[in-house]
């Protein structure tokens, strides 16, 4: 189970060409291919920032990014656990097939899990429905992700003979951070367990046959988990053909245009259909070609036309607002309280699998497989088959959903006011909360003895406030700090600058349990003054310890007299480094003068407190 380079993949599938894993390898090319796509764009634009890069510059930092994701994988080992035999597998000749994915947003589950049905169904096995409770047995292909960023500061001495005695020593400090991720995969087929039947809640599986998969990797080696995971499913593919004899292929047809019904009564005011149109297929109703690898963009580009020629057409729904124009609730529907939605008319491509298939993240993952002879009469019906439009199963005599405010009715949950609201209530729309991030690392154990570093800046405005929700502006700059090599060293790199908006709502949903019930967590709570930049003002703080770790805590400072309540927020992590104890420490000051950045006392730096500040 070793992994591969996207050559030797290639070399794979070169010599596999009516191989029983020919669907499952394609997958893996195409998923390399996707992936070295998206890595080469993200460093050509991470290059593109610098002052003084030219164009040439970007494509080769790019090429180079694009080279050693395509020769990673080698350095992805991983312990396999294999199944002692695959007897368990005789006779299964119908499954449905799941992929779960935790931890990352770069896998598109939906298209492997396309990949797994195609590659099943050439073995003769029927593919069986979503359903909800599902179907069984179950194939199911899981995925585990887990990042966590390790961030040192590491000082580089410089040297220079040709400047005077004592200035020849230039000592420069970055930040440099690390990703490495954890990852557990898992292929297995699960049956209810003998006596029980799918009625049960919750339903009782078991696994019959199961390979699993779990190491650390880091880097760009991390693009390499997806395609360990579809190895797995290999595995399986020839273990099931070990001891089943592979029927006649079934071919997947398209559904028939699904027809909407009426959505169910309700008094509840929905985002009602404003615009139905059918057009032409075109690049608008699509994802982006350009998220596409570049040696398959010409393809996918033929068969956008080649459809386009064939007169393929797309139904287009648009929905719009039941609500005023610039009230608190049209922000939550942007841009301007609308929505669209496209799916295929009157049918779906008779090759719309072959199309998916033919490279990850296909832009008619957009459309996906189903067809409509209209619009739903409501935003909550398109959007109900949107999210269905990548399931192989039937959808007969669909009819819209309640909207989720009903089915939330029938079954009510506690709530309670929202202190995030409360801290926003009684100030005016217009005010303002200005904050300044630092970072601070302790730089000998034992000492408080650190250096400090600006992070970020940002402030938080208040739109609009009424007595449903609070909408607050935060617009943030994060600062980019000195650039070490190049023409523009020892010059301040380009600050970046982002904005956002937050919807506070006034209530929240009860949730059991607090951290002072649990055990791993010590809870104190007290009052202080705190000054910043020469401004007292009177709080009350929160502190969370890790019980048995008292250097690890965040400690929160509130404020009524505070827009939003934040003053203070102190979160300290440590780190062994040859034997001696690292203190490292993330904080947010308030900034009570305009323009002027947060610090603690008169405005002079100050270091940062022992274990638990008071």
């Amino acid at each position: 189970m070793r992994a591969d380079t996207r050559d030797e993949i290639k070399a794979d599938l070169a010599n596999c060409k009516n191989c029983r894993d020919r669907t499952l390898l394609e997958a893996r090319l195409n998923y390399r291919l996707k992936m070295i796509q998206y890595l080469a764009t993200g460093i050509a634009d991470t290059v593109g920032m610098v002052p003084g890069t030219s164009a040439g510059d970007q494509n080769a930092f790019a090429a180079i990014s694009g080279t050693m994701a395509a020769n990673a994988g080698a350095g992805v080992e991983g312990d396999v656990r294999a199944p002692a035999n695959n007897t368990p597998l005789r006779g299964q000749t119908a499954m449905s097939v799941y992929v779960s994915v935790y931890g990352t947003r770069e896998v598109n589950s939906a298209g492997i899990r396309l990949s797994i049905e195609e590659q099943l169904r050439q073995l003769g096995i029927n593919i069986l429905p979503h359903t909800a409770p599902p179907g069984f047995p179950v194939f199911n292909l899981t995925i585990k992700e887990v990042a966590t960023q390790k961030s040192d500061l590491v000082s580089t001495t410089t040297r220079d003979y040709t400047k005077p005695w004592g200035q020849q020593e230039q000592t420069t400090t970055s930040l440099v951070i690390t990703v490495p991720v954890t990852f557990e995969l898992s292929a297995e087929l699960l049956r209810l367990v003998p006596g029980t039947t799918t009625a049960n809640n919750p339903i009782r599986d078991e696994a019959i046959w199961k390979i699993a998969e779990s190491g650390k990797t880091e880097g760009t080696q991390s693009i390499a988990i997806v395609d360990e995971a579809l190895k797995l499913a290999i595995h399986f593919v020839d273990a099931w053909a070990s001891v089943n004899r592979p029927g006649p292929p079934i071919t997947f047809k398209p559904r028939p245009a699904i027809v909407p019904g009426p959505p169910p009564q309700s008094n509840q005011q929905e985002i009602g259909l404003l615009h139905e149109t059918i057009s032409a297929l075109n690049l608008g109703a699509v994802d982006s070609l350009y998220d596409v690898h570049s040696s398959q963009r010409d393809m996918v580009q033929k068969q956008l036309s080649d459809l386009e020629d064939a007169g393929q057409q797309v139904l287009n729904c648009q929905y719009g607002p039941p609500f005023p124009q610039n009230s608190a609730a049209a922000y939550t529907h942007p841009p301007g309280g609308y929505t669209e939605y496209n799916f295929w008319y009157p049918s779906a491509p008779p090759d719309i699998l072959k199309y998916l298939l033919s490279t990850d993240g296909h832009p008619f993952m957009r459309l996906g497989l189903i067809s409509l002879t209209k619009c739903p009469s409501t935003a909550a019906g398109a959007e109900q088959l949107f999210r269905l439009r990548l399931d192989t199963g039937p959808l007969a005599n669909f009819r819209e959903a309640a909207p989720d405010s009903i089915k939330l009715r029938s079954a009510p949950k506690a709530t309670e006011d929202s202190p995030d609201y409360l801290a926003w209530k009684k100030f005016p729309p217009g005010s303002k909360a200005a904050y300044t991030l630092y970072h601070l690392h302790e730089y000998k154990p034992g000492t408080n003895g650190y250096t400090q570093t600006k992070i970020s800046s940002y402030t938080l405005t208040l739109r609009s406030i009424d007595g449903e929700r609070a909408i607050v502006d935060d617009e943030s700059s994060t600062i980019s700090g000195k650039i070490e090599h190049g023409p523009d060293a020892g010059r301040n790199g380009p600050d970046t600058h982002s904005s956002d908006q937050r919807i506070i709502k006034a209530r929240r949903i009860v949730v059991p349990g607090t951290p002072a019930d649990d055990p791993t967590q010590i809870v104190t709570r007290g009052e202080a003054t705190l000054v910043l930049n020469g401004k007292s003002i009177s709080t009350q703080w929160e502190c969370i310890t890790r019980a048995g770790d008292p250097l690890t805590f965040t400690k929160k400072w509130t404020s009524a007299e505070v827009p939003g309540g934040l003053v203070r927020l102190q979160q300290q992590t440590h780190s062994n480094i040859l034997g001696g104890e690292y203190r490292d420490i993330s904080q947010t000051l308030y900034a009570p003068i305009d323009g002027v950045d947060a610090r603690l006392g008169n405005g002079g730096p100050r270091p940062a407190a022992n274990p638990v500040p008071q």
